[in-house]
């Protein structure tokens, strides 16, 4: 079927709003606690295990609990720790001392920043116990290629958009390293290291009984890039829910008299929002979980629906009555 030019441009702009609209509680980082793996780890040097992530160098480590070995968690080849959120995390090395030696963890975001958008941005860090050196400097970069961001990797920049400048140096629990920038361009992908030169960075020795490792190392985790400022507090401060997959289902499509909302996982505090095709707003309903909505007076016809949850999933779509 042909559609009028008319028509099809609507609809471009229904689904453009739709998406900007699920986007604002939206973490651009996906696997952001490292829970998803594309198999196991059996050994360092294997972050591409953990779904989404790679390395632009040298050999930065995914930990998880499923291996009883070198890169398992809690115990591991450089400590102990248990994950900020599930059983896993990332581990780089920040620094050896000499040559600007730097490990560099990499992904592509969900969606391209935009130019002017004020960002907040965070994650979390713990010094490996059995590192003898603590440093400062851990930060987020962003970038506009994949190319660029391993070139990138490779010098020290002396710039991060967002890091650290206390030397991170607690063993026992997360560090939160976090802020907010202003996109001044199209950035796609996410870089987090020490991306400034040793001659600038701090150093003081580690205070952990355990400490043998010559470098700087640090576990990595729960990573958020979001324009919402109180959803990257909730990732960051474990108020909000890791889920791998969800499955909202809207039924009766097309619906008469009500529309009912199911989840396969628990849900809770969740908003949903019907939108007809000129895009003015009909109707909101909060619910917990499961609800049944009263939509016996609207027309026949094609509507637009969203659903946010305070937990930062989010559905959009259409129905039809």
């Amino acid at each position: 079927m042909i559609l009028p030019q008319k028509r099809i441009g609507r609809l471009a702009l229904v689904f453009a709003f739709l998406s900007a609209l699920s986007l604002c509680g939206q973490n651009l980082i996906s696997n952001y606690s490292f829970e998803d793996t594309v198999s196991c780890p059996d050994d360092v040097s294997q972050i591409g295990k953990s779904k989404n992530w790679y390395s632009c160098g040298p050999t930065p480590d995914y930990y998880n609990a499923c291996n009883k070995g070198v890169v398992g968690v809690p115990d591991n080849l450089v400590g102990f720790q248990n994950a900020a959120y599930g059983t896993a995390y990332s581990g780089i090395e920040t620094s050896v001392g000499f040559k600007d030696y730097r490990e560099v963890i990499c992904q592509e975001l969900e969606s391209n920043l935009i130019i002017g958008k004020k960002y907040y941005v965070g994650f979390k860090v713990s010094l490996a116990d059995k590192s003898k050196i603590a440093s400062n400097n851990l930060g987020m970069l962003f970038c506009t290629n994949s190319r660029q961001s391993a070139a990138l990797s490779l010098k020290a920049l002396n710039f991060a958009h967002v890091y650290s400048n206390d030397v991170i140096e607690n063993f026992n629990n997360w560090t939160i390293i976090s802020g907010s920038f202003i996109a001044d361009s199209s950035y796609s992908y996410l870089m987090i290291s020490n991306f400034f030169a040793d001659s600038l960075t701090s150093y003081q020795l580690s205070k952990s009984p355990s400490a043998i490792h010559g470098g700087s190392y640090y576990y990595i985790d729960d990573v958020c890039v979001t324009e919402d400022s109180v959803f990257c507090y909730k990732t960051l401060n474990n108020e909000t829910t890791y889920k791998t997959e969800l499955n909202i289902i809207l039924f009766p499509n097309p619906f008469l008299d009500f529309i009912r909302i199911s989840s396969d996982v628990q849900i809770g505090n969740c908003e949903f929002t019907l939108y007809d095709v000129n895009l003015r707003q009909l109707l909101t309903r909060s619910f917990e979980e499961h609800t049944n909505i009263d939509v016996s007076e609207l027309q026949q016809g094609i509507y637009y629906y969203t659903i946010n949850c305070k937990d930062g999933i989010s559905k959009r779509g259409t129905i039809v009555k």
